[in-house]
C-alpha cells in the first residue's frame, strides 16, 4: 500500500512517487546517484553539480531537504567555497527541530570544523561542546575536525597525531569517494 507513516514512506510510496516524478523523489534520485558515484570513486567536487543544483525545492521538513543540503555543503567544502559551504550547513543547522539528536551533533561537529578553518576559537569552542559525545568516535571524520581544532589551539603535537589516525582510518573506509574527501580536506590543514 503506498502510504506515509511517522517512519517513512513505504516502498510502494517511493515507487508512486517516482513513477509520478514527484519533487522528494526527484531529490532522493539525486542523492542515489551522488551515493553511487562516491562508491565508484569519485568525490564530491568530481560529481556533476547538476545533481546537487539541478533538483525541485523541498520544504524543510522532508527528509531529503536536510541530506541535499549536507551533499552540497561538502560538494562546496571540497571546492573550497566556503561561504557557501558555511551556508548550507548553516541552512541544515537551522532544520534541527526536524533531525534526530545523533544528525544534530554530526551538524555540531561540522560547524566546530568550519569554526576552525576559519580561525574563530570561541565558535569552534562552543560547538565543540555541543558534539561532545560524537568527537569520541572513531572514524577518518573526527580525527579530521579534531585535527583542525588542535591546529587552531596550536597543538601541532595533537593535531599531527589526528591526521596521522585520520590517514590510517581512510585506509578501511568502503567509499572510496569519501575517502578522498577527507584526503583532500586533510592535506589543507597538513598545508597550513
Amino acid at each position: 500500500i503506498p502510504a506515509t507513516y511517522a517512519s517513512g514512506k513505504t516502498d510502494a510510496a517511493v515507487y508512486c512517487g517516482i513513477k509520478n516524478g514527484s519533487d522528494a523523489e526527484k531529490n532522493m534520485i539525486a542523492a542515489m546517484e551522488i551515493q553511487g558515484q562516491l562508491y565508484e570513486g569519485k568525490s564530491f567536487s568530481m560529481i556533476d553539480e547538476s545533481w546537487y543544483f539541478d533538483q525541485p525545492q523541498l520544504c524543510e521538513d522532508e527528509p531529503l531537504f536536510a541530506i541535499m543540503l549536507d551533499l552540497r555543503y561538502r560538494y562546496y567544502l571540497e571546492k573550497g567555497d566556503f561561504d557557501n559551504a558555511a551556508d548550507q550547513l548553516n541552512r541544515l543547522a537551522q532544520t534541527q527541530a526536524y533531525l534526530s539528536e545523533e544528525e544534530v551533533e554530526k551538524i555540531a561537529a561540522e560547524l566546530a570544523y568550519m569554526h576552525a578553518i576559519n580561525g574563530d576559537l570561541e565558535r569552534a569552542s562552543d560547538c565543540e561542546k555541543l558534539c561532545s559525545g560524537y568527537l569520541e568516535e572513531r572514524s577518518a571524520t573526527i580525527y579530521r575536525i579534531q585535527a583542525a581544532l588542535a591546529y587552531l589551539r596550536g597543538d601541532m603535537g595533537n593535531a599531527t597525531a589526528y591526521i596521522n589516525q585520520a590517514e590510517q582510518a581512510l585506509k578501511k573506509e568502503r567509499i572510496k569517494g569519501n575517502a578522498e574527501f577527507e584526503r583532500i580536506l586533510l592535506s589543507r590543514i597538513k598545508a597550513e
